[in-house]
């Protein structure tokens, strides 16, 4: 718009100059009784309309130089309606004879750049309307009125209405586990029992260089208004679901070398069964490799051989109590 101005405002000069030379050649002439008085009196009116053609020009280039205030565009409006009148007028004189097309021309030429003039000036005042991209509430002080901000400073922040976003913290080599469109549950330490259900919407696409952590976006809809913008919150993803999985608690499994097993109660007698592992969620392990109901030894199991007899005794009288495998889902 302000380029568009501005060769606008150069070539309306450039008309006035042509014009004004042009008039004072007549206006000489005419003294010196060389040319009629009509050719003077058509001089003078192009000087005129080159004049006000120019004047419009640099009021254009003001608006968009400047900020639009509404009284701004009023002025504008007004010049339109002046040119409007002036149309009219230079058209009823072309009906009677009185003037040569060139002025009705000019005239028409006025009113069109007044109208322009409207327009930006419309434009630019629009312009001046800072707008939210969604509802919500201002969170903070905004920006006060007549401050100075530099490129890229926030005139307020603005928490939607729609949702929360929970900033969650990665290590990288769980980062594969978590897809996007992964389901997340939220907790807030602030409120204690309250379980959201929130999204994986995005994935920070490099990572923090000091540990290794990608952040994650999860998007949480409609959280009750409990929950405040700031507040520290911990994400729970289930990344593998094993259905009617058997486990046990992590200390019970044993290993030598590679190899992973338990002991079990058969009869009076401890049997070594070896075992292999899966998913390991709070303390406890998914194993494979159990027989149906079995009996895991717990306490004692470090002094228990393969053969030993054993004992099944009531729990907290002595070392040697057996322990049932339990079945559950693992998350």
């Amino acid at each position: 718009e302000r380029n568009q101005a501005e060769i606008n405002l150069r070539r309306t000069k450039s008309d006035l100059d042509t014009a004004k030379a042009a008039r004072d050649r007549a206006e000489r002439l005419y003294s010196q009784g060389a040319i009629a008085r009509a050719d003077y009196e058509r001089a003078e009116n192009g000087f005129q309309n080159a004049l006000a053609a120019y004047e419009l020009a640099q009021q254009q280039l003001d608006i968009v130089r400047d900020a639009v205030r509404p009284e701004d565009i009023r002025v504008a409006e007004e010049a339109v309606k002046a040119a409007q009148e002036n149309v009219r007028i230079q058209r009823a004189q072309k009906e009677l004879d009185l003037i040569p097309q060139d002025q009705a021309n000019a005239a028409r030429a006025a009113l069109q750049a007044a109208e322009e003039s409207v327009r930006i000036a419309r434009k630019a005042l629009n312009d001046t309307a800072i707008r939210a991209p969604y509802a919500g509430k201002v969170q903070g002080v905004p920006a006060s009125v007549g401050s100075m901000l530099g490129a890229g400073a926030p005139v307020a922040q603005i928490v939607g209405d729609g949702g929360l976003v929970f900033q969650a913290e990665v290590p990288e080599m769980q980062l594969a586990q978590i897809p996007m469109g992964s389901k997340v549950i939220v907790r807030v330490d602030a409120i204690r029992g309250l379980e959201l259900e929130g999204i994986v919407e995005a994935i920070e696409p490099q990572a923090d260089q000091v540990g290794r952590i990608f952040r994650l976006r999860v998007g949480v809809k409609s959280p009750p208004n409990s929950v405040k913008p700031g507040m520290f919150g911990r994400g729970e993803v289930t990344a593998t679901s094993v259905k009617d999985a058997v486990s046990l608690p992590e200390a019970v499994v044993m290993s030598e070398g590679t190899q992973r097993y338990v002991y079990v109660i058969e009869g009076d007698k401890a049997v070594r069964v070896n075992v292999t592992l899966g998913v390991r969620e709070a303390g406890r392990v998914q194993v494979n490799g159990l027989p149906t109901n079995a009996e895991v030894i717990d306490r004692g199991r470090n002094k228990v051989r393969a053969g030993d007899p054993v004992k099944k005794e009531a729990p907290g009288e002595s070392e040697g109590e057996a322990k049932p495998a339990t079945e559950a889902n693992q998350g």
